[in-house]
């Protein structure tokens, strides 16, 4: 095999140029769009997360209103045991708005996640019922990593399929930008 020659050389400098400049902006592009959907995900998480804390903190506010208002306190605290073990909600509390004391909780263990939501719930006029759930669970922070795991390799992929695509258009070029010289100089003789 014969070395390269200037021409072939300057060639393949060219060609490492401008795949050098292309692969940034094509891993540029990767980690916008990849950010992009993480933050549009855990925004959908969040309103989604919201809401079902929301109804299951007025369910059990109003199942635990009808249990006090019929004097049955070991109920009302069955209700408030229910919703630790049904739902994701932490922190979970009744408290009494005119003393400003707790009533019952905090209670339920805080699961594995990201990010917390918190809201109160009126129970009556008198008491209050609060808890928390987390915005990214165990399954979404699984489900991001598979994400990211799998767009990645996807475009791990699809990058070393454009690479070998755009080598062979941009040496073709190169090429044929090489031939310019030699067909002037055919020319002017």
């Amino acid at each position: 095999m014969k070395p390269p020659n200037a021409r072939e050389r300057g060639s393949h400098r060219f060609t490492d140029y401008i795949w050098l400049n292309m692969r940034s902006s094509i891993v540029l592009s990767w980690i916008v769009i990849a950010a992009v959907s993480i933050l549009a995900y855990s925004g959908v998480l969040v309103v989604l997360k919201k809401k079902q804390l929301n109804s299951s903190l007025k369910i059990a506010a109003e199942t635990v209103n009808q249990s006090l208002q019929a004097g049955d306190w070991p109920l009302a605290l069955g209700h408030l045991r229910s919703l630790e073990k049904t739902g994701q909600a932490f922190e979970i509390t009744l408290k009494d708005k005119t003393r400003e004391a707790n009533l019952s909780g905090p209670f339920g263990a805080k699961p594995f996640g990201i990010g917390k939501l918190c809201t109160e719930e009126g129970v009556g006029g008198q008491s209050s019922l609060s808890g928390c759930m987390q915005v990214l669970g165990s399954t979404e922070v699984y489900t991001l990593a598979f994400f990211l795991a799998f767009s990645g390799v996807i475009f791990f992929a699809a990058m070393k399929f454009v690479q070998m695509k755009m080598i062979l258009f941009i040496r073709k070029v190169s090429q044929e930008l090489n031939k310019i010289p030699a067909i002037n100089a055919r020319a002017e003789t």
